[in-house]
């Protein structure tokens, strides 16, 4: 039974581990120590970070140690849940919005053990929510110089037919030359 149990253990972290680092999220975990425990693919891209650069057992202030990044840090290190929209400052100068959301797991004697990072790139989020104001304001527009083309079109109808009675009466008077 206990190796059955242990087994099953194994397994389960084996899956446990691919999935967090498999993640289409970038994931990172830390200790209650703020070491760092699990740092996957989808973070180091997000965070400019090179897949050959170990970062896991560091804590999490020697990885994110720029002035700006201070902020960070405080977030990733504070033992309860939350979700925020926060501005990363990327390594070239480039600012990226970032939805964190943090999970604290609890021992079962109430204690945290560890903190649950996800983060979420808003830029392609922010794109389509802009172009979607930029198409909301195109057909207003449309709608308006729908409803100008409309009205200047009955004077105009008018006029026109205005100018062919008149053009009848004007043939069918005789003219009169002496």
């Amino acid at each position: 039974l206990s190796n059955l149990l242990a087994v099953r253990l194994s397994t389960l972290r084996l899956v446990n581990d691919r999935v967090l680092r498999t993640m289409a999220e970038s994931v990172i975990i830390i200790d209650r120590d703020t070491n760092i425990i699990l740092f996957n693919g989808e973070a180091r891209q997000l965070f400019g970070f090179p897949d050959d650069r170990e970062l896991e057992g560091f804590r999490i202030d020697e990885v994110f140690k720029r002035d700006s990044d201070v902020g960070l840090c405080e977030l990733l290190t504070t033992p309860q849940n939350s979700r925020q929209e926060i501005i990363l400052n990327r390594r070239l100068g480039q600012q990226t919005p970032l939805e964190v959301k943090t999970s604290v797991i609890n021992s079962y004697q109430g204690l945290p053990i560890a903190i649950v990072c996800l983060f979420n790139d808003l830029s392609i989020r922010r794109a389509a929510e802009e172009n979607e104001r930029r198409i909301q304001g195109l057909e207003t527009i449309r709608e308006l110089s729908t409803g100008i083309a409309q009205e200047m079109r009955h004077p105009l109808s008018n006029i026109l037919g205005n100018l062919v009675e008149l053009e009848k009466r004007t043939i069918d008077i005789p003219s009169s030359k002496p």
